[in-house]
């Protein structure tokens, strides 16, 4: 009986190491098809093999192979030597011994690899690993021998520096060299904080270039170069100091504590700084960044990836574990998150020191009576939140792509660190704004309400570190007086914050002056001299830039590099002379009470720009000189007030103040009396209003951002509990609502309805013509302008101008002054152009007679193969209908079972399977993609006819065929651009300027970008509208305007009707005139068009029509 059993345990060892090798193939080495390579079974156990292709299959693979190979073969000999009445003894087991297991787990594991990961481990293996600082020291090495290179050769030509200082066993250079290398450093550089290097910028340089001496020359112990090193320290901590004025100041390292942090975020959200940012996605990371630093007391490579780190280092939705907790009382719940920290410098590699740090309160905790993570644990009725497993490894902060779409790759703190940069200057902070600031603002906490280990684990620094120190400030925080005199001590963290001198009037950009400066720079202009000559040449051989660059001519790389070398020159000076506006604009605040925080939250309503004589003539209409007199005769000598800038105003300023009144009095003189009563006060005081509508012109105020007011109410931003306001419904007055800020050009309704046509001057023009009537002269002139205005050279879009010198047609050399619409004539003759160059672009990639490359399945002699189709065809007509029906069939259904665009054209089609033919290939997106990668790759188009596409945005005829699918994309930004400055309506200036965009189809992010962003003309749009009205008619429902929230305030659903009024009146869309015909069924309203005239009977007409009849 036991024999039987140890028999049946032999046999089944020896089934489940079959079963095992049978399943060890790598799927990327399948098995071969043929007689040879199938699974032989004979009488003997150990014929039984797997026959494998040595060239389908990788050496490593092949290794472990021959040792599950040699394994079997050994377990095969240890079975055979046994006898059926053997027992075996006592803890023997028949599996496999743990040398097999561990080469089948790597086998395995293997296998699963993808090309493209065993290639990416491949150049990992065979690439050296440094660490972040290591190759941060090596640039710095290497930039320390170029800069001591370019010294030697300017200064001194002849010597050969290779083999002079950078060469084995030759001598460190003479001390009087290196001294002069440190004086051309000091003298050629600029600091970053003041315009000289400071002292340890110089120490840092130094010591760089006597490291790559020592290292290049073997200056190793007992021959190394530290008595040089000693020397050249001295010398930058004393010569340089006092010889060149090197710079000892710092950076002041500035703290944010919780009220600069409730203002900075508040300022975050002001209307004015968010329309600067492309999409809320950045919006959102930046408010998340800054508050994770501030709540996980942690670095901002713990949350976003440091550029020197790979991808994955970074804080992801897998490190944030949220909890759900139900009081017991009542039905109030709370959830909270616990974040781990995995990422911080130096603690990356043992999870023992990863921090987790609970951040209790997602949701407003007021009635919670206990607000900490370790209670919710332990309590019975909290519960960990499920989370989509496979969001865990996505970073929290991702970015966005070109096209504004949200990508899986994480923010890196650089890109942080500009917009938090950008976000100080708009909040007017004298001092730096950086994440550190956060930092500091941490530590001065932890420092003063936790012990020492908890502020160590929470900033993440290890034991023994001396790193705290940096984050002391060099202000004192301690308010020793009071504390020496028993006295009760005062705050004193806000004296170094970062609203210690905060100005709402710093200015923001970089002002007209200093715009003009830029562009006057010789660098600047003598660079953009360089493109104007450049530009001449090419537009003498193509007729625009676009042209050339698609021709690869040798001037367009010229050009190209001229203007990156200009955008560099000009973005370099902007950063340097705004810097320099902003640190003067500091120097020059006046001394005396800070603004309230009322009028700093209440920079996005006004413009700040009055004149400064204005505001405090303004301020001070209604002083008395008598009381200047008893302040001027004040005996000064008895206090201490020389000490500070005195704010009463010197002789000078009071007579200039004494002749403003005078001239205000005069002023008030020749108003109306009952104007004067107005004021209340007699002609003693005077109101703003008044001096601003007296003095100067009146500050023109922007219009307050569009912002959604809920039940018609606004409340006012100056952050003050107010009472609310009892605004006009937009339903009741839609001419209330604004768009853009201009002015609605509809007046009247019914026949004294007038509807100005875009942003038209010709009211102007009119106005003056009609007031220099019966001057011959002056009528003269003003004629004259205002043809210049209308007709001048670059009325004409890019590449349609009239020849240089001439006023003839660029492509047809007729005289456009004869012409009545000369922009039509070159439009039209700019589009015949583009046609012809389209067609024979066509013809010379995608002639007729080239054979079809569409991939079928052979049969026959070709079964199991692709063949092509072969078709030919003698012309591109009958071609594009047969490329047609072909991309018709070409589906598949993807990875989720969903029906997608593939290619069979060419290598896109493919067999992955093996075996049964069946065909696969790549997946699009749309039908768009297919169509342009079609193009792209294998050269076949789908169209009829050859034509040119023109492109509004940035002037360019696109001749390739489907080329404005993929085109349009790369405008997504101008076309926001473009509906935030103008609205939906365009411009027009005798030809269309600004073009116009359907608000439906832009706002409609299901459709794709060339449907989006498609441009209109002035007809085109009208009846485009009246399909979208005609559906919603038909349909019967209502609905949102389309461009709320972005573009429009008006929450309320409307009818057909209501929203052609709303078009109108709000957002400059008339389709009234159209809108006649919806009432007709949708089939007919495509096709309508303005009622014909009347025809005039003429004696050609009757000619004509007596022609007809007789040939009828």
């Amino acid at each position: 009986m036991n024999e039987r059993f140890v028999h049946r345990d032999c046999l089944l060892a020896v089934a489940s190491v079959r079963k095992r090798r049978s399943f060890s193939v790598p799927p990327s080495c399948p098995t071969s098809t043929s007689s040879s390579s199938s699974c032989s079974a004979s009488s003997s156990p150990s014929s039984v093999v797997v026959s494998r292709s040595p060239d389908a299959c990788r050496p490593d693979q092949l290794t472990i192979i021959r040792v599950i190979d040699q394994a079997w073969t050994e377990e095969q000999q240890a079975m055979a030597s046994l006898t059926p009445t053997a027992t075996l003894p006592r803890g023997h087991s028949s599996k496999q011994t743990p040398a097999q297991k561990r080469a089948a787990r790597f086998a395995t594991a293997q296998s699963k690899l993808t090309t493209e990961e065993l290639t990416e481990q491949k150049r990992q293996n065979s690439t050296t690993s440094r660490r972040p600082i290591v190759v941060t020291t090596m640039h710095e090495l290497q930039m320390a021998r170029r800069w001591f290179t370019e010294f030697l050769q300017d200064q001194y030509p002849d010597v050969d520096v290779e083999d002079r200082y950078f060469t084995p066993n030759r001598p460190p250079p003479d001390m009087f060299l290196l001294k002069e290398y440190g004086r051309y450093l000091v003298r050629s550089r600029v600091g970053r904080i003041t315009t000289r290097l400071s002292v340890n910028t110089m120490q840092h340089y130094m010591a760089m270039i006597v490291s790559i001496l020592e290292a290049a020359a073997g200056h190793f112990p007992p021959r190394s170069l530290s008595g040089l090193r000693s020397e050249l320290r001295n010398f930058v901590a004393g010569d340089l100091v006092q010889q060149e004025g090197i710079s000892t100041a710092m950076h002041m390292k500035a703290v944010v504590h919780s009220e600069d942090l409730t203002f900075i975020l508040s300022r975050l959200y002001s209307p004015t700084y968010l329309n600067t940012f492309p999409n809320m996605r950045t919006v959102f990371n930046l408010n998340v960044y800054i508050c994770l630093v501030v709540d996980l007391c942690g670095r901002g490579s713990d949350i976003a990836r440091h550029a020197l780190r790979p991808e994955h280092m970074c804080l992801c939705w897998g490190d944030v574990a949220f909890y759900t907790f139900q009081r017991d009382d009542d039905d109030s719940f709370d959830i909270r998150a616990q974040v781990t920290v995995r990422w911080s410098k130096g603690q990356s590699h043992d999870d023992s020191a990863f921090r987790i740090i609970a951040l209790p309160g997602l949701l407003p905790t007021t009635e919670a009576k206990q607000d900490t993570l370790r209670l919710l644990l332990v309590a019975k009725n909290g519960r960990r939140m499920a989370t989509n497993k496979d969001m865990h490894a996505t970073p929290v902060l991702r970015r966005m792509d070109i096209q504004h779409r949200l990508t899986k790759s994480p923010v890196q703190t650089g890109d942080m660190q500009k917009q938090i940069r950008r976000l100080g200057n708009f909040c007017g902070f004298e001092h730096r704004l950086i994440a550190y600031c956060m930092r500091r603002g941490v530590a001065y906490v932890l420092a003063n309400q936790t012990n020492e280990e908890n502020r160590k684990y929470l900033m993440g620094h290890k034991t023994g570190s001396k790193v705290f120190s940096a984050y002391h400030s060099k202000v004192s925080t301690i308010d020793f007086p009071a504390m020496f005199r028993s006295l009760s001590s005062r705050p004193v963290n806000a004296q170094y914050g970062m609203m210690l001198n905060q100005s709402s009037e710093a200015p923001a950009m970089l002002s007209r002056q200093g715009h003009d400066a830029v562009m006057q720079d010789e660098d600047v202009v003598a660079t953009q001299m360089q493109m104007d000559v450049i530009r001449r040449k090419i537009l003498e051989q193509h007729n625009s830039l676009a042209a050339a660059a698609r021709t690869s001519e040798p001037l367009w790389d010229d050009y190209k590099a001229a203007s990156e070398q200009r955008i560099s020159l000009v973005q370099t000076l902007t950063r340097r002379l705004y810097a320099e506006e902003y640190e003067q604009h500091f120097a020059q605040l006046p001394t005396g009470k800070p603004a309230p925080l009322n009028s700093v939250q209440r920079r996005d309503d006004h413009s700040h720009q009055n004149d400064g004589g204005l505001d405090q003539l303004a301020a001070t209409g209604g002083s008395n000189s008598d009381d200047h007199d008893h302040d001027h005769d004040h005996d000064d000598d008895d206090d201490d007030s020389g000490l500070f800038v005195s704010e009463s105003q010197n002789d000078d300023e009071r007579a200039i103040q004494s002749d403003a009144d005078k001239t205000l009095h005069e002023a008030m003189e020749l108003l109306d009396p009952q104007l004067r009563q107005s004021s209340g006060t007699g002609d003693e005081s005077f109101p703003a209003d008044f001096v601003e509508s007296l003095i100067g012109d009146e500050p023109t105020t922007p219009p307050p951002p569009l912002e959604v007011y809920q039940d018609g109410n606004i409340t006012q931003d100056d952050g003050d509990d107010t009472a609310q306001v009892q605004t006009l419904s937009a339903s009741e007055n839609t001419q209330s609502m604004r768009l853009h800020g201009l002015p609605p050009d509809v007046f009247g309704k019914g026949k004294n309805r007038v509807l100005l046509k875009g942003q038209s001057a010709y009211d102007d023009m009119n106005a003056e013509l009609a007031g220099a009537e019966g001057d011959e002269a002056a009528l003269c002139d003003t004629m004259l302008r205002w043809f210049n205005v209308a007709h001048p050279i670059d009325a004409f879009p890019l590449g349609e101008q009239p020849l240089p010198g001439t006023y003839d047609c660029h492509f047809c050399g007729k005289d456009l002054a004869k012409i009545h619409h000369a922009h039509e004539h070159t439009r039209a003759c700019a589009e015949a152009d583009a046609t012809s160059r389209s067609k024979q672009l066509l013809q010379a990639a995608c002639p007729p007679e080239q054979a079809c490359q569409y991939q079928e399945c052979g049969t026959g002699p070709a079964f199991k193969t692709f063949v092509d189709c072969g078709k030919t065809f003698s012309n591109s007509k009958d071609k594009g209908e047969h490329m047609r029906n072909h991309v018709r069939s070409m589906t598949k259904k993807n990875a989720h079972g969903s029906k997608v665009p593939t290619c069979f054209f060419g290598d896109c089609a493919s067999n992955p399977e093996g075996g049964r033919l069946r065909r696969d290939g790549p997946d699009f997106d749309s039908p768009e993609d297919l169509l342009a990668h079609m193009w792209d790759e294998h050269c076949v188009s789908t169209l009829k006819t050859a034509n040119a596409t023109y492109c509004d945005y940035c002037h360019t005829w696109l001749l390739q065929p489907h080329e404005w699918y993929t085109h349009a994309r790369v405008h997504l930004n101008d076309a926001r651009t473009l509906v935030k400055e103008y609205g939906y309506g365009g411009m027009t200036a005798g030809r269309t300027i600004i073009p116009r965009l359907c608000p439906f189809c832009y706002h409609d992010d299901a459709l794709p970008a060339h449907k989006r962003i498609f441009t209109f003309g002035r007809d085109a749009i009208l009846k485009h509208l009246v399909v979208h009205l005609s559906e919603l008619k038909n349909d019967g429902g209502c609905t949102i305007c389309p461009c709320y929230p972005s573009m429009c305030t008006k929450v309320r659903d409307m009818d057909a009707v209501q929203m052609s009024a709303h078009l109108e009146d709000v957002h400059k869309l008339e389709v009234t005139r159209h809108w006649q015909g919806a009432l007709q069924p949708l089939a007919d309203v495509t096709n309508i068009s303005q009622p014909a005239r009347k025809a005039r009977k003429t004696k050609k007409g009757d000619d004509a029509a007596a022609a007809s009849k007789h040939v009828g």
